[in-house]
């Protein structure tokens, strides 16, 4: 596994996962600025791409993310990257971040672009 390259937070916010043809819930249960580790029922393969729905405390409605690839499986748990999300979206999780971890602070989201 590689180390750690940002800041992580733990968190538990429903989260809705669609894969073309599925869509199922479950739990975002850490997030960082380029992905998060989510747990759910639903099956995912290494390299699936996803659409993201993210119900973070404190936000009125989802944070979008337009596309996440699979980057791990173990279980009913997986990391998924954040490849495209909407500026607006994308400052909203910066915030969200700032908010939830000082060491992310001094993190730019340009320092992770997305497409």
């Amino acid at each position: 596994m590689q180390p750690r390259y940002r800041p992580r937070i733990g968190v538990r916010c429903p989260v809705v996962v669609t894969t073309g043809t599925q869509v199922g819930a479950g739990y975002i249960v850490d997030l960082t600025l380029p992905g998060c580790r989510i747990e759910s029922p639903l099956a995912v393969q290494k390299a699936q791409p996803l659409h993201l729905e993210m119900f973070l405390p404190g936000l009125l409605s989802p944070l979008i993310v337009m596309l996440a690839v699979i980057r791990w499986t173990e279980g009913n748990r997986c990391g998924a990257e954040f490849i495209k999300m909407h500026k607006s979206q994308q400052r909203i999780l910066q915030q969200f971040m700032v908010e939830h971890c000082s060491e992310v602070s001094t993190i730019s989201v340009a320092s992770h672009k997305l497409l």
